[in-house]
């Protein structure tokens, strides 16, 4: 049976490019020291973190704000409501029938309607609300209990899309 080796871990020590020598060898390991020392000075798990040397302090601009793949999910996110939103009012629009104080149709025909669609119909509903699209009474509408409850249409669905900013 062969004995393990160790795969070989390649650093470069050297400074500015030059030949080598051992002067050159030790300063380049004290530059990489450095750079480890100041890296392990931010990481909160390590006995040497110093907390005033995080890049963003509460308060400030930029503190909390998601970055890299976080940001990219939220992002997707809140498109995909968006889109729902925006079928929502599809179907709303297409139930609605016009009288004197606007256009409507009923909680228990979006639900009846909507459900095969999503299964996030009050939220969709209250998102829709939370940006003056539609409008109903209450808080929260329950299946069965606010079967009756009109839901106004406010808005159309191409000045939806312009508020929301999607292009499609």
């Amino acid at each position: 049976m062969a004995e393990y080796e160790a795969p070989e871990q390649k650093r470069d020590f050297r400074v500015g490019g030059t030949g080598g020598g051992v002067k050159d060898l030790l300063k380049g390991f004290k530059r990489w020291g450095d750079e480890q020392e100041a890296l392990s000075k931010r990481n909160p798990f390590n006995r040497d973190y110093d907390p005033s040397l995080c890049s963003h302090k509460k308060g400030e601009d930029g503190y909390g704000e998601p970055v890299g793949l976080t940001k990219q999910r939220g992002e997707k996110a809140k498109n995909h409501v968006y889109k729902e939103i925006i079928c929502l009012l599809g179907h709303v629009k297409s139930l609605c029938t016009a009288q004197q104080d606007g256009l409507y149709c009923t909680f228990k025909q979006i639900f009846d309607r909507y459900v095969k669609i999503s299964d996030k119909v009050v939220g969709i509903l209250l998102r829709a609300r939370k940006y003056r699209f539609i409008d109903f009474e209450g808080e929260m509408l329950w299946q069965r209990q606010d079967d009756d409850v009109r839901i106004y249409l406010l808005s159309d669905i191409e000045t939806a899309k312009n508020k929301l900013g999607l292009k499609e």
